[in-house]
């Protein structure tokens, strides 16, 4: 992981909230996937131009780096007592 604390430590009286927080991120994780494989489906196209092309892999790249933030903190959620 790449520095991600929680700010609270989230125990087990606060199993309720730390299950929907995970749920939510979940949510998110999903949404975010989606979109970039929109942008993915997007250069497949036979016309796309190369500047298109770069464009959308930065796009799904910016993706990629909040997917991880995410999933990180979904991993730092489950591993908290």
């Amino acid at each position: 992981m790449h520095g991600i604390t929680l700010r609270q430590d989230m125990d087990d009286a606060r199993h309720d909230e730390r299950r929907n927080c995970i749920r939510r991120l979940f949510a998110v994780l999903t949404a975010q996937l989606e979109d970039a494989a929109m942008l993915a489906a997007q250069g497949q196209a036979k016309a796309v131009t190369f500047d298109t092309a770069a464009d959308l892999a930065a796009q799904i790249h910016d993706i990629a780096t909040e997917v991880t933030t995410i999933a990180e903190a979904i991993e730092l959620l489950c591993k908290q007592t």
